[in-house]
């Protein structure tokens, strides 16, 4: 999959956009690991959340899903 920006100290987004080729299969697998993931208005971007309000427990499991998926998604 592809982010889509990198961030830095001036940015404070609200979802984590990232493009992949099948959105339905990586919101449903991150889904089953109760991770909010979102369709972006009908394109191939998932959304995820990345905002103040997320615990480090929440931070965690999104990295470990993440490199899990990176693994299974190489662009």
């Amino acid at each position: 999959f592809n982010c889509l920006f990198t961030l830095n100290d001036l940015w404070t987004p609200w979802f984590f956009p990232v493009e992949v080729d099948e959105p339905e299969s990586l919101i449903h697998s991150a889904r089953q690991q109760r991770i909010d993931a979102g369709l972006w208005h009908g394109s191939q971007v998932v959304v995820f959340p990345c905002h103040q309000y997320l615990s480090d427990q929440d931070l965690e499991k999104m990295e470990a899903f993440f490199k899990k998926e990176a693994e299974r998604h190489v662009v």
